[in-house]
């Protein structure tokens, strides 16, 4: 959960905080019969940079920053997880759903 949250929050804050107003970061987190949805959008400044069909880091540290996505993943592909990513021109949004035992 740690690696999930860290990362998700760490480039939500760092997004919104590009924006000189409107920054916007709505959190909504729900465990039902064993299901863990969490739901993440945040507001940015509607630049984002694709490798192919890969999300990439925009931060000029290209060696320093860009593994919070791969650890996100690395942790879905273990415990059987899924992520949707879904961004307007403002506004970013990432849904993570995990299959946990009770």
């Amino acid at each position: 959960m740690s690696v999930i949250l860290g990362n998700l929050l760490d480039n939500a804050i760092n997004a919104s905080s590009r924006l000189e107003k409107d920054k916007r970061l709505d959190l909504k987190i729900d465990y039902k019969r064993g299901r863990l949805f969490i739901n993440l959008s945040n507001t940015y400044n509607g630049i984002l940079n694709y490798k192919g069909d890969k999300l990439i880091t925009s931060n000029k540290d290209k060696e320093a920053h860009g593994i919070g996505m791969k650890n996100i993943n690395a942790v879905l592909d273990k415990y059987d997880g899924v992520m949707e990513i879904d961004h307007t021109e403002n506004i970013f949004t990432t849904i993570i759903l995990l299959y946990l035992n009770d």
